[in-house]
């Protein structure tokens, strides 16, 4: 019997040697984010002029800023574990993720529902996104 294919993630994102099927997803996931990104600032830009204020479409422009910087990072931390198969680059990856989709998603919530709570969420993300980051890094020197 298969394992499922949730399991099959963090199997893959643990040993090396199974890289190649979770390099595919980060590929994947680091190009629909772009696209995403991409949407998400034109409706910043455009739809929500009239309907939000400046500060809050400051906060929208933050969001899909770095929700872009990190769809890219997420296209080349995929690259990376393709050239050099090391596990704890596809671990970064999924941290990066992790964290564009709490800091980007929070800041989107927030503009659109007025919950200002969310605030407090979003440093969460930034923080995973600084430890991905970091874990980045550290897979690089390990692998090079």
């Amino acid at each position: 019997m298969d394992a499922p294919f949730w399991l099959h993630i963090f199997y893959t994102a643990a040993h090396t040697h199974y890289t190649l099927p979770i390099m595919k997803l980060l590929l994947i996931l680091g190009a629909l984010n772009g696209a995403l990104a991409v949407l998400l600032g034109a409706f910043g830009a455009h739809g929500l002029k009239a309907r939000v204020d400046g500060p809050m479409l400051e906060i929208w422009g933050t969001a899909s800023q770095y929700h872009f910087y990190h769809a890219l990072a997420l296209l080349l931390t995929g690259l990376l574990a393709k050239q050099f198969g090391a596990s704890g680059l596809v671990t970064a990856g999924w941290i990066l993720f992790a964290g564009m989709l709490v800091f980007s998603g929070s800041l989107y919530v927030l503009v659109l529902s007025g919950q200002k709570w969310l605030g407090a969420v979003t440093p969460l993300g930034g923080m995973a996104l600084i430890i991905g980051w970091l874990w980045l890094t550290w897979s690089l020197v390990k692998a090079l």
